[in-house]
């Protein structure tokens, strides 16, 4: 049994809804598409050729073109998100089919608030939180007290006394932990509001109303089966730049794990990168630069915003590269079969010269070839690249995959 991977290389924004809405596309929409890490952060954009657009955050980037989604074990549900997109997607004129897993963790209305409270308690050295609560709800679920998970929130008796528990007892013990004594009046009367508990309340009822529970068995039952990564390698919560990363594996690690409760033997992976580097978010960014890399760079997506604010360039970084696809690859060594492929989104962007780093040296050619200078750095590697934001300006490169041990 074979199934196909999406995964960002970089920091995220490298275009893993533009290539999972290609995927789930060549499956006429019959593939199932798996959410197997992060949460709502994402922002997944698929623009299809008929000129439908939508920013994907809680559901799988195939669902224009009818695929279902699968929310993992691994993935963080937001009930309150999960509606707000819901009935964008409605308004679409789509009906979404979704499946969860009963382990997958919940995220309440006090971790997004202590999310933003901490972000904005960091001023000037923040961490590039989303402020929708990510590290906040693994944090408390760490603590059986204080978990809640999907299969929890079908007895409203014991949900409501778990989330006061919540209000009255971690939201004070965790700002405590995060060196927070004193908020605003603000805050203070959010955190109390029994109104947001209600508005919580009646946002799980539209959750389970709308979601059918499976087990990870539930992928068997479909031709195809599309994983779906969020964020980027380069900010997995272990081998990412700590202490600015997310709180999940972004690679293969989760992905493994699902696979192997479900035989599946080989795992076909699109390892995604902008033909230039983005972070939206505090952190490290090497060789970053102070304006467009290139002047045709246009981001209806990531808009500058509180928490994370605006969008950052550097150079594409085939170092970087090399070491985030290279040290993910290692997890699958003597588990899984692997074909390993590189896209290069964002390709009609670019100037007729364009710059990268190799060897930590700035190289300048031309623009028709990038994409061979990319097959050589990556030789075992089938490169695709896109020039476009749909599905049909994504190709196969006419460079030939050189069958070489990927082991390092």
């Amino acid at each position: 049994m074979k199934a196909y991977v999406v995964i960002g290389a970089a920091f995220g924004d490298e275009g893993k809804g533009l290539m999972t809405d290609y995927l789930a596309a060549k499956h006429d929409g019959k593939a199932l598409v798996v959410r197997f890490n992060g949460g709502a952060q994402a922002g997944h954009t698929v623009h299809t050729p008929l000129n439908q657009r939508h920013v994907f955050k809680h559901f799988g980037s195939g669902s224009l073109v009818g695929s279902a989604t699968y929310l993992s074990e691994f993935f963080i549900c937001n009930p309150i998100l999960f509606r707000d997109e819901f009935q964008q997607l409605v308004n679409l004129n789509l009906q979404p089919k979704v499946f969860v897993n009963p382990d997958a963790v919940v995220t309440t209305p006090y971790d997004m608030m202590i999310n933003q409270i901490l972000e904005e308690f960091r001023n000037a050295k923040r961490h590039g939180s989303c402020g929708v609560g990510i590290n906040e709800t693994v944090e408390r679920n760490l603590i059986a007290e204080f978990s809640i998970r999907v299969h929890e929130l079908f007895d409203r008796k014991k949900l409501i006394e778990k989330l006061l528990l919540i209000q009255q007892s971690w939201v004070k013990c965790r700002l405590a932990a995060l060196g927070i004594h004193e908020i605003s009046a603000i805050w203070q009367e959010r955190l109390s509001s029994a109104g947001i508990m209600n508005y919580f309340l009646n946002y799980v009822d539209f959750f389970i109303d709308n979601c059918a529970v499976r087990d990870n068995q539930i992928l068997k039952k479909f031709p195809a089966i599309i994983f779906e990564g969020a964020q980027g390698l380069l900010l997995d919560e272990v081998k990412g730049f700590f202490p600015h990363v997310t709180r999940s594996a972004t690679g293969l690690k989760n992905v493994l794990s699902i696979a192997e409760t479900v035989g599946i033997s080989t795992l076909e992976v699109f390892y995604m990168t902008r033909a230039y580097l983005t972070r939206h978010g505090s952190g490290p960014l090497p060789f970053e630069l102070n304006t467009l890399p290139y002047p045709a760079i246009i981001d209806k997506t990531n808009v500058t915003n509180m928490y994370q604010g605006a969008l950052r360039f550097a150079w594409l970084n085939f170092d970087l590269l090399e070491q985030a696809i290279f040290s993910d690859l290692i997890d699958a060594e003597n588990r899984i079969s692997v074909q390993p492929n590189l896209v290069v989104t964002c390709m009609d962007q670019l100037a007729p010269e364009v710059q990268f780093i190799k060897e930590e040296k700035l190289i300048k050619i031309s623009k028709s070839q990038l994409l061979e200078e990319i097959q050589k750095f990556f030789p075992g590697f089938l490169v695709w690249y896109s020039s476009g934001s749909t599905r049909d300006t994504i190709k196969e490169s006419k460079l030939e995959r050189i069958n070489i041990s990927l082991a390092v």
